[in-house]
């Protein structure tokens, strides 16, 4: 089909990296919620996550940022069921790292640097989950956030981040959501993250 063929040209992935030396930090990219349930694809990536975890023996740390852009209060719920889902799966509070608010993909990356920072981490290596569609501002983000760090682009399979009824009306439609991402890495790359960090993607009321 073309739309997949488009996304094996434009997604961007990587290997792990867990067998590096040094502290990891897995970060499950948001893709919103509903007052009622989260979204596939932060299911999705948040699976993906506690799948990594389990394979560094439990060793990396886990974070997220709270996104505040789906609907009113959305930060404080979204986090409750990210916690409630994250420990149903086996995951140490101690190894999770959260309390910071984002809007959009600079926002959450800049929120899990803060997360860092504050818990006086030093990570050699941070794996970044997301889809194939954000995987290439996502890497394009984070590798300017974290020059520091070994940052690993991990992608989800299929396209979970699409979804009928999504919050973010933009994420409803493949097309649309297609276009969203190519929309966003061109103005990241002409206009600069300062810029872009201030938008917010539309969302249902």
């Amino acid at each position: 089909m073309l739309f997949d063929a488009i996304v094996k040209l434009w997604k961007t992935c990587d290997s792990t990296g867990l067998y590096s030396k040094g502290t990891i930090v897995i970060v499950p990219i948001t893709y919103g919620s509903s007052r009622e349930k989260l979204a596939l694809g932060t299911i999705e990536a948040l699976a993906r996550a506690v799948y990594l975890w389990e394979r560094s023996d439990r060793e990396a740390y886990i974070a997220y940022g709270m996104p505040t852009n789906c609907y009113q209060g959305s930060a404080s719920i979204e986090h409750r069921m990210k916690l409630a889902y994250l420990k149903s799966l086996g995951v140490f509070e101690n190894k999770l790292i959260f309390g910071e608010e984002c809007a959009n993909s600079i926002t959450e990356a800049k929120a899990v640097q803060k997360l860092i920072t504050t818990a006086a981490l030093e990570p050699r290596t941070c794996i970044v989950v997301c889809t194939q569609l954000h995987s290439r501002s996502v890497r394009y983000i984070w590798k300017r956030l974290f020059p520091r760090c070994d940052v690993r682009i991990v992608c989800l399979q299929g396209h979970p981040d699409v979804e009928k009824g999504h919050q973010i009306l933009t994420q409803r439609s493949k097309w649309l959501w297609l276009f969203a991402n190519f929309a966003r890495h061109a103005a990241l790359k002409t206009l600069g993250m300062e810029r872009i960090e201030k938008i917010s993607h539309p969302h249902a009321r």
